[in-house]
This record gives structure tokens, sequence and C-alpha cells, in this order.
């Protein structure tokens, strides 16, 4: 597999694919109710969250990038689009098989 690394904001490399390994790994553990909270989340995200005005943050929104540790994809827009699509993807694959 292939490692994707970007900058954060203070110029140190951050690691795309080691990320979303570890949320894949977290998600296993985690009850159906929780897979619905943290979905809702990274739904909130892409419809609410504007990565192109950071500046204009509000505190749900800073809480919910902490909580997902994604705040140092911040630097890179699209970085920051790909990594947040991917965990949403997982997460409603997750719940698809649990549905299915």
């Amino acid at each position: 597999m292939e490692k994707y690394s970007s900058m954060d904001l203070s110029g140190q490399q951050v690691d795309r694919t080691g990320l979303v390994n570890k949320f894949i790994n977290e998600i296993n553990e985690v009850d159906d109710e929780k897979l619905k909270t943290i979905a809702d989340k990274l739904s909130f995200l892409c419809l609410e969250f504007d990565p192109y005005a950071v500046q204009n943050m509000e505190a749900r929104e800073k809480e919910i990038l902490e909580e997902f540790d994604l705040l140092p994809y911040l630097n890179n827009p699209f970085e920051y689009t790909r990594v947040v699509l991917q965990m949403l993807d997982t997460i409603e694959n997750k719940i698809n098989q649990k549905i299915h």
C-alpha cells in the first residue's frame, strides 16, 4: 500500500494513510449507535465546514476536527477533503454491512 503524506500547518509531515487506517481500526471496536454518531459528525463536517475558510471555524467544527485528528490537514484543503471523504466512505460502508 502506498503511503501518502502532506504538510501540516507547522510544516510537519502528516500521514493520511496512517490516520485512515487508525480510524478503520477504531470503528471496528464501536457499537452501532457510536457508528451512527461518528457518521453524523463527519457528515456535518462535509456539509458545514469550509476548509478554505478556517479563520471562520466554529467551536463545534473545531471540536470534531480535533476528535478525528484532522486539524493538521487544514493546510491543504484538498488533502483534508480526501481524508474526510475516505473516513466517511469507510463508516458508511461499515454501517451498510451491518444492515445487510
